[in-house]
């Protein structure tokens, strides 16, 4: 894995390696569901890397969180480094 910062919505760089989760957390109504990108840091911190809406919303954020993998030089993904946060009812 190579170094590199992600810059947040919010301005905020974040290390790519302080990284130890990425998930994509769907909020909202039928009509009006957003998927956000989280990364949760070593220091148990959970920021936004990204939200997304619409058709194909959800390909979109699985895409951001493919792409950040590749840019990083992860070798392997393993299913628990990538999760899926889904609302609970």
């Amino acid at each position: 894995m190579r170094p590199f910062f992600i810059r947040a919505p919010s301005g905020e760089l974040i290390a790519f390696h302080h990284i130890v989760r990425l998930e994509v957390e769907t909020t909202g109504v039928l009509d009006q569901l957003r998927h956000e990108v989280h990364a949760t840091t070593v220091t148990g911190d959970k920021h936004v890397l990204g939200t997304t809406r619409g058709p194909g919303a959800r390909e979109q954020a699985e895409h951001l969180i493919a792409e950040l993998l590749r840019q990083g030089d992860v070798p392997d993904v393993r299913p628990s480094l990538v999760a899926d946060a889904r609302p609970s009812r």
